[in-house]
């Protein structure tokens, strides 16, 4: 496995904890330009042939999944999807399959390719919401689990979370007009 990391200042990667197989490239930028093109710089740096993204404050939560995605690996699929976690104050809530978040979903970089699928620049709230829709748009080659394996930390400091939800209060608007 690879994990890309970007971040505005070259700054130490900490070894990841779950697997000696992981190599760790650091992606550094000049200056923040919002988590959609952080996201796409990260695919581009890439060398696999699929592309999966975990924010840094969330955690794959089944592990065993890995071992899933790399036998449907073998399908060649263009998407593998599972249904996300929500880690909210009185326990763990499952979001289901059809979330639009970029999260617990796994891309075949060729088909991305194909189709020149990519984060917008200009969509700095809810870029991952078009970047699925479009990517679904494609009729992609897909296999859905019922197998959690991605958790969406409650992070109370979080951009979505910080000063009771104002972001996602105030940015529906722009997720309407985004994913239709």
């Amino acid at each position: 496995y690879e994990r890309i990391t970007e971040t505005e200042i070259q700054t130490e990667v900490p070894d990841d904890p779950q697997s000696s197989d992981v190599s760790v490239k650091v992606v550094p930028t000049a200056a923040n330009t919002g988590p959609g093109m952080a996201r796409q710089r990260g695919e581009e740096a890439a060398s696999g042939d699929y592309v999966s993204f975990l924010d840094a404050d969330d955690i794959w939560y089944n592990l065993l999944a890995l071992d899933m995605i790399a036998r449907d690996m073998e399908n060649e699929p263009d998407y593998i999807k599972f249904p996300i976690l929500e880690e909210q104050e009185n326990g763990v809530v499952p979001l289901g399959l059809d979330a639009t978040w970029c999260f617990s979903k796994v891309y075949r970089r060729a088909f991305l390719k194909e189709h020149d699928i990519a984060f917008v620049p200009e969509y700095r709230v809810h870029e991952d919401s078009y970047y699925v829709r479009l990517f679904e748009m494609y009729g992609p080659k897909t296999i859905e689990h019922g197998d959690m394996i991605y958790l969406w930390s409650n992070n109370p400091n979080s951009t979505v979370r910080a000063n009771d939800g104002v972001y996602w209060q105030t940015s529906f608007p722009t997720y309407l007009d985004v994913i239709y």
